[in-house]
């Protein structure tokens, strides 16, 4: 279908009256904040901090590092705040960057999308799940190794027991994001309200135990360089928030989308910030810095410490449904931003379409899933999410310079919402993230280079799909904008 451009003037009113293709706007408010809170607190806060006190064994280090993410974070959500309530239609950071720079931008990011960040997030998060489920049923740990193989120039590869049940996780939800338009939103919805009300009760409990807080102190072993190691340990932390922008790829659902998506995004971050920082003080309630560090099921530990076996699985209990709602919502999104590529004939036209019974974009959920598990197959927890940060931090970056170039270029565009503390929130969030992508560069050279080269490879499609493209105003839109639903 082409897509309105300058060639296209009445884009505009076609895509505000909608057609069979268009999703109808059905997320409130308050779905979308929780969408946001949903698609970030997955399994990371349950595994992360143990990784972290071991990069960085310092309890004030510790606890700086979650705050300054939930900083990073909410600078960013600023930001795209602004992208999003100009352009708010399906597809996000994929129609932002098409706005700034261009199709080949636009689609280089999709293609980083559908193969490291968003099916990363998804694999990434779906391993979680088999380890915390490993607990109950040993089978599920990806220590229970089936089979492997020897692979040149990436060494053994082993397919275990927890990478079986994290792709079997994803296909049961995509499965559900299929069936139900409504019906898969609002399972997120209602997993993200149970999880956050259980996290925030057990760090509560943790923290009125009467269990004393360690000093909050930042020495650091004579060895380790404290801002090597901050920077090294914001790898985890900002993959741990990780998710927050993901709410903007359904932007073309999301009912009045220029007051609620700013809304959504700020709001969530700062409670999930919140949520980060008392479970974080809860672990430092149980267990020594020295005790958590290199601990991968963190969560489990601490709340055995807190609560003997039964703690332990209670915990454990809530960890499980933590990262399925956490999945859930990602699918949920990301399939939004295939169908956004596809409709702007950059991707294969089936993926722009929605099912006809259903009515949700059945083929790009079955695309993002299934690489999606092909990742889960193939990687380990840790190597998921450095593929994904160094995507996350490139294409970051350019958002976050796409709300300065954007306010130069096109200074007479509609601008529902500023961001606060313009051109500084902006600049900085983007410095941040291309700091970030650098020094990931730096400790993580292989990873960073495969996922660098995932990305690159994304090139010869872009020239194949504009090519065979039937329309000829650019891919993506130019000053066209959905109107509020």
């Amino acid at each position: 279908m082409p897509v309105a451009g300058p060639r296209d003037p009445d884009g505009a009113e076609r895509h505000a009256r909608g057609s069979a293709d268009a999703m109808p706007r059905h997320i409130g408010l308050t779905s979308a904040i929780f969408l946001v809170i949903g698609n970030v607190i997955g399994s990371g806060i349950f595994l992360t901090s143990g990784l972290i006190a071991r990069d960085l064994p310092s309890t004030g280090g510790l606890l700086a590092a979650w705050l300054i993410g939930g900083v990073i974070s909410l600078l960013g959500a600023l930001s795209y705040a602004e992208l999003g309530a100009t352009f708010p239609r399906s597809g996000g950071l994929y129609a932002y960057l098409g706005e700034a720079y261009g199709p080949m931008t636009a689609f280089l990011f999709g293609w980083a999308s559908l193969t490291i960040i968003l099916t990363g997030q998804i694999a990434g998060i779906a391993i979680g799940f088999s380890e915390y489920l490993s607990v109950f049923w040993p089978a599920a740990s990806t220590t229970n190794v089936l089979s492997e193989v020897t692979i040149p120039g990436l060494g053994v590869r082993t397919l275990s027991g927890g990478q079986l049940v994290a792709a079997a996780m994803i296909l049961i939800l995509c499965a559900i994001n299929i069936a139900a338009l409504t019906g898969s939103r609002w399972f997120a919805v209602a997993l993200t309200a149970v999880k956050v009300l259980v996290l925030v009760l057990i760090a509560g409990l943790a923290l009125g135990a009467g269990n004393p807080l360690p000093p909050i102190r930042f020495e650091m072993p004579a060895s380790q360089g404290f801002i090597a190691a901050l920077a090294l340990a914001m790898i985890p932390v900002l993959w741990t928030y990780e998710g927050w922008a993901n709410l903007s790829f359904a932007a073309g659902e999301i009912k009045q989308p220029r007051r609620n998506l700013p809304l959504a995004l700020t709001l969530g971050i700062g409670a999930v910030t919140l949520i980060y920082m008392l479970v974080n003080l809860a672990y430092l309630s149980a267990l020594s810095i020295e005790d958590m560090a290199g601990v991968v099921r963190i969560g489990e530990a601490a709340a055995g410490e807190l609560g003997g076996s039964s703690g332990a699985a209670i915990f454990t209990a809530i960890a499980l449904l933590s990262t399925a709602g956490c999945n859930a919502a990602l699918i949920f999104v990301s399939a939004r931003m295939l169908y956004a590529m596809a409709r702007d004939g950059l991707f294969m036209p089936a993926a722009g379409r929605l099912h006809p019974r259903y009515g949700t974009p059945a083929t790009a959920v079955v695309l993002m899933g299934g690489w999606a598990i092909v990742l889960a197959l193939s990687g380990s927890y840790e190597q998921l999410y450095t593929f994904v940060m160094v995507g996350v931090a490139l294409f970051s970056t350019l958002t976050g310079l796409a709300v300065v170039i954007l306010r130069v270029r096109r200074p007479n565009l509609e601008r529902p919402y500023l961001t606060p503390g313009y051109p500084v929130v902006p600049l900085v969030f983007a410095g941040v993230m291309g700091l970030l992508g650098f020094n990931t560069l730096l400790v993580k050279p292989v990873e960073s280079l495969i996922g660098i080269g995932l990305i690159l490879s994304g090139l010869p499609l872009y020239f194949w799909f504009r090519k065979r493209s039937t329309t000829a105003a650019a891919p993506v839109s130019r000053n066209v904008v959905a109107q509020d639903g």
